[in-house]
Protein backbone atom coordinates (compact mmCIF):
# COMPACT_ATOMS: atom_id res chain seq x y z
CA UNK A 1 0.00 0.00 0.00
CA UNK A 2 1.71 3.29 -1.28
CA UNK A 3 0.89 7.11 -0.84
CA UNK A 4 -0.02 7.92 -3.85
CA UNK A 5 1.33 11.72 -3.16
CA UNK A 6 4.91 10.96 -1.25
CA UNK A 7 5.54 7.48 -2.82
CA UNK A 8 5.99 5.93 0.80
CA UNK A 9 4.90 2.70 0.87
CA UNK A 10 3.20 2.10 4.51
CA UNK A 11 2.26 -1.56 4.25
CA UNK A 12 3.09 -4.89 2.05
CA UNK A 13 0.43 -7.20 1.14
CA UNK A 14 1.74 -10.35 2.43
CA UNK A 15 0.08 -13.80 1.00
CA UNK A 16 0.26 -16.44 4.09
CA UNK A 17 -0.91 -19.26 1.78
CA UNK A 18 2.36 -21.44 2.86
CA UNK A 19 1.67 -21.40 6.01
CA UNK A 20 -2.31 -19.55 6.94
CA UNK A 21 -4.12 -20.55 4.39
CA UNK A 22 -6.22 -18.42 3.09
CA UNK A 23 -5.45 -15.42 5.19
CA UNK A 24 -3.76 -12.39 2.92
CA UNK A 25 -2.42 -9.81 5.88
CA UNK A 26 -0.70 -6.00 6.10
CA UNK A 27 2.98 -5.99 7.55
CA UNK A 28 4.87 -2.56 7.64
CA UNK A 29 7.71 -2.43 5.78
CA UNK A 30 9.88 -1.74 9.18
CA UNK A 31 9.20 -5.27 9.83
CA UNK A 32 11.34 -6.46 6.72
CA UNK A 33 14.79 -8.45 7.86
CA UNK A 34 15.44 -9.10 4.41
CA UNK A 35 15.13 -9.83 0.86
CA UNK A 36 16.19 -12.78 -1.03
CA UNK A 37 15.86 -11.46 -4.50
CA UNK A 38 17.09 -15.02 -5.85
CA UNK A 39 14.25 -16.77 -4.77
CA UNK A 40 11.72 -13.58 -4.65
CA UNK A 41 11.02 -13.91 -0.84
CA UNK A 42 10.93 -11.79 2.02
CA UNK A 43 11.99 -12.35 5.67
CA UNK A 44 10.56 -10.54 8.21
CA UNK A 45 11.95 -10.29 11.88
CA UNK A 46 7.87 -10.95 13.61
CA UNK A 47 7.09 -13.58 15.42
CA UNK A 48 4.64 -16.28 14.00
CA UNK A 49 1.92 -15.06 16.12
CA UNK A 50 2.34 -11.59 15.25
CA UNK A 51 2.07 -12.71 12.02
CA UNK A 52 -1.69 -14.44 12.56
CA UNK A 53 -2.82 -11.48 14.42
CA UNK A 54 -1.97 -8.56 11.76
CA UNK A 55 -4.90 -6.71 9.97
CA UNK A 56 -5.88 -8.61 7.07
CA UNK A 57 -6.06 -7.14 3.65
CA UNK A 58 -9.23 -5.91 2.56
CA UNK A 59 -9.19 -5.09 -0.89
CA UNK A 60 -12.66 -3.42 -1.85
Amino acid sequence: MVDDETWRIHFLVVDTADWLPGKTVLLSPQWIKRVEWADSSVHFNLMRESVKNSREFDPS
